[in-house]
């Protein structure tokens, strides 16, 4: 899991806990979803892999010193 928050805004554990225990509640769901739902994980899946191409091809600018 990656976090990003602006350079300013600091987590605290508390809030830190509530996004890792809404992350799991979610892939329950997706997992629950899956059992009764086969062509569900194909789909996501599908969203899954899209997400990744799409994120390897983001420009890198090199950085000139």
């Amino acid at each position: 899991m990656i976090i990003q928050n602006a350079p300013a805004k600091t987590l605290s554990y508390a809030e830190l806990a509530k996004l890792v225990e809404q992350k799991r509640a979610v892939e329950q769901v997706n997992l629950l979803e899956a059992k009764l739902n086969p062509g569900f994980l194909a789909k996501l899946e599908a969203a899954q892999e899209s997400a990744e191409a799409q994120q390897a091809a983001q420009p890198v600018f090199p950085i000139e010193a």
